[in-house]
């Protein structure tokens, strides 16, 4: 499965036309904050809903007490049903996945290299597409919380995968 991982910038200066193509073509994970400039999607209104698109809203924070520290109400944190929906929206490699955050470098890049193990290492031994994604995304710092809530979840879904994949 391709992947790439993208700030919000990426997505915003597209032009209307080319988003209408991107969102037909690919499937885009996008992810907003609870609070401040960021927690609207950074798509132009009318373009959602589609079904090649879902916004997810969490901050990029491993503890609430990290979270407390700079604001007055509480953080949301990266939990088991975000992943959950996640995982389940993506579902397959059938389409390419575009990961989009703030920034493009934590959260975003949690949730783009947990997949690129699921599909590109794990099941699917991929070399090409994992060193495009490896390629296609330098600036990659995913968030600790992030990456192991969405590493678990796969975890405990590879035997019904397997089971799957062994009765085709």
């Amino acid at each position: 499965m391709k992947i790439k991982v993208v700030g919000r910038r990426w997505f915003e200066v597209k032009k209307r036309e080319a988003l209408s193509a991107l969102f037909a073509e690919n499937r885009i994970v996008s992810i907003q904050s609870s609070f401040g400039w960021d927690r609207r999607p950074p798509f132009p209104p009318g373009l959602l809903p589609h079904p090649n698109v879902r916004c997810y809203r969490f901050d990029d924070y491993t503890s609430l007490e990290e979270g407390c520290e700079n604001r007055e109400a509480l953080p949301i944190l990266f939990e088991r049903w975000h992943a959950e929906a996640i995982i389940q929206f993506v579902a397959d490699d059938s389409l390419p996945l575009i990961v989009q955050c703030t920034e493009g470098i934590s959260r975003s890049a949690a949730v783009g290299q947990a997949f690129d193990w699921q599909f590109n290492c794990r099941m699917n031994q991929n070399p090409a597409d994992h060193q495009f994604f490896l390629e296609s995304n330098p600036q990659l710092h995913p968030n600790p919380l992030v990456l192991k809530v969405m590493m678990g979840v796969l975890g405990d879904r590879l035997p019904s995968v397997v089971s799957k994949k062994g009765s085709e």
